[in-house]
């Protein structure tokens, strides 16, 4: 039994003589193969007396099946927001397909959600998400950021956790006492 498929070296495996036979092939598909393109796989037996069957050829289509890559650049981890300030997220992400959409979910002192989408998709993009810190969060609250990030064929990151606080915003009061 041989299988062989264009820029796959050929794959062979002897077995007994079986008047039915089944068998499995694994094989790396070539690197410079282009996404959405196709791959046709055909399979060959030769029986001991020489004679030689081939199966029609199957295709196989190239599918995307890779994620995008994201980061978020600021702020950083464990950083503090001051109530009735903006919180600003930026992320940066890219995809050798193109990337599609850019999401930030806020739960925590701050519960929103903003997403941005790219038609068409874009190798690299950078999204600047935006909320507002609520004037009256109680300092030492918890924010909690999940960003992801989805590529053009649907392939979405695993979420991306930013852990912030809410910062004590309050001035110390000043009490004088006099003679």
């Amino acid at each position: 039994l041989a299988v062989s498929a264009p820029g796959v070296p050929s794959q062979q495996q002897g077995f007994a003589p079986s008047p039915a036979l089944s068998s499995s092939f694994a094989f790396t598909v070539p690197a410079e193969l282009l996404v959405g393109s196709s791959l046709f796989v055909t399979a060959s037996a030769r029986d001991r007396d020489g004679n030689t069957g081939t199966s029609v050829a199957l295709e196989l289509n190239l599918a995307d099946l890779t994620a995008p890559e994201v980061s978020i650049s600021s702020p950083a981890s464990g950083s503090q927001v001051l109530p009735g300030t903006p919180l600003e997220v930026s992320v940066l992400a890219s995809d050798a397909q193109g990337v599609a959409e850019i999401v930030c979910v806020v739960g925590g002192a701050v519960a929103a959600l903003d997403a941005q989408s790219f038609t068409p998709a874009l190798p690299a993009a950078s999204y600047t998400c935006s909320f507002p810190v609520p004037a009256d969060a109680v300092a030492g609250s918890a924010i909690e950021v999940a960003v992801t990030a989805r590529d053009a064929a649907g392939n979405a990151t695993p979420v991306l956790p930013l852990m912030l606080s809410v910062a004590d915003g309050v001035s110390p009061r000043v009490v004088s006492i006099a003679p």
